[in-house]
């Protein structure tokens, strides 16, 4: 597990500085390598996490997805801090769409 969130962190820094890139109208070659290496961290431990899971009996790609993308929109809402600047509305909104969706994966993943 503690793979997945470290997997997953990565990849929400990579997802940051990917939005970043164009901010000033021309790339930043600095967010750029950023988002690379969070992405590519991120995958590469992620590889490393589904041999675990794959020993743990989870097998579906469904529920493995499910894992990577909460953990990774999760770590982007927290390191972003946007999410603190929701409304709370919005925030229980965002947190029924995610247990929504982890909803539908586990019970499509049978």
């Amino acid at each position: 597990m503690a793979l997945s969130v470290v997997s997953g962190l990565l990849d929400a820094q990579g997802f940051l500085n990917a939005a970043q890139i164009w901010r000033e109208g021309n790339p930043s070659w600095k967010r750029i390598l950023f988002s690379a290496l969070g992405f590519g961290g991120g995958i590469s431990i992620h590889f490393i996490t589904l041999k675990y899971l794959d020993r743990m009996g989870v097998q579906s790609a469904e529920v493995q997805s499910l894992l990577w993308f909460g953990i990774t929109i999760i770590g982007v809402a927290i390191v972003s801090r946007d999410f603190l600047g929701w409304n709370l509305r919005e925030q229980i909104i965002g947190v029924a769409v995610l247990i929504g969706l982890a909803w539908i994966m586990v019970q499509t993943a049978k």
